[in-house]
């Protein structure tokens, strides 16, 4: 069940009720096409988290160990999503995620970090040699039993990605296009237009949906392969990398069927260019040259 907690992980009486944003959430979802077994998963999620409400700059996840531990929350965000609490034992970690919520909030911030919560893997099953992952929407760590991290060759993480879908997915629900993360999530509307691969590999647990979108992305085109999600992250500031991305899931959409017309693309140029301006140039320049070669 949600709970509405404070920093000591006291329940609150509050008039906070969220049920109808997780309705909405889902109801999209499930007109997106998601697979029904991993929507399945997404019901139990949403009556297994907490939302924990702060007055000031900190917030309080509780470690394996049962201390609770304060952190400060960065910037002035309304809204930030977290591991809660941990348990660990020999067979898995253990996670319950939460929402921390300030003041200042408003329902695209929450409905952002709800979409977190919701893609968030909870149980995480050490494998025999130790190692587990968690992983929240396409960004996936490893761990071994000790909680140290691990580096994992074939690691599927992409910040990118999961910044962009999470973000997307918040504006179709509240119909409010804030132009967060507008390079990512126009990479995700071109990747997602045409199957339910990458919202499946975004809400799923396991990481085999993952490469399943990776597999189809790089049997269709073949301007970028998964290394370039890989190194996709929400700060990035390589647009060269990005436009190409961008051209690939144009030349994606056209593999699977779906021709992007001038009118759609010139929308999703112009949405760049008035939320994210480059030092010299458009991204009209960086990505219409590449975008007719295609033609």
């Amino acid at each position: 069940m949600m709970k509405v907690i404070d920093k000591g992980f006291e329940e609150l009486n509050t008039s906070l009720d969220i049920s109808q944003i997780l309705e909405n959430i889902i109801a999209t979802l499930k007109n997106m096409n998601i697979d029904y077994k991993i929507l399945e998963k997404i019901y139990q999620k949403s009556e297994n988290f907490f939302i924990q409400i702060i007055d000031d700059g900190t917030y309080s996840i509780k470690l394996p160990n049962g201390v609770i531990n304060e952190n400060r929350i960065a910037g002035t965000s309304g809204a930030l999503k977290t591991n809660m609490i941990f348990k660990v034992d020999d067979k898995e970690l253990n996670i319950i995620p939460g929402v921390v919520l300030r003041k200042n909030y408003n329902v695209h911030q929450l409905v952002h970090e709800l979409l977190h919560v919701l893609s968030s893997r909870q149980h995480d099953y050490f494998d025999d040699e130790g190692i587990t992952y968690t992983k929240t929407g396409t960004k996936i760590d490893y761990y071994n039993r000790s909680l140290d991290e691990y580096s994992k060759e074939k690691n599927f993480s992409s910040d990118g990605l999961n910044e962009g879908i999470t973000e997307l997915l918040a504006s179709i629900i509240t119909k409010e296009y804030t132009g967060n993360y507008a390079p990512y999530v126009v990479i995700s509307k071109l990747f997602m237009n045409n199957n339910n691969y990458l919202l499946n590999a975004y809400f799923d647990d396991n990481i085999s949906e993952f490469e399943k979108f990776y597999k189809d992305v790089e049997e269709k085109q073949s301007l970028v392969t998964r290394e370039d999600f890989k190194i996709l992250t929400s700060k990035c500031t390589d647009y060269e990398m990005i436009s190409k991305i961008i051209v690939a899931g144009i030349k994606y959409c056209k593999s699977n069927g779906q021709e992007i017309s001038d009118e759609e693309l010139n929308l999703m140029i112009n949405y760049l260019d008035n939320n994210l301006m480059l030092d010299s140039g458009s991204w009209y320049d960086l990505i219409s040259e590449n975008v007719s070669k295609l033609k």
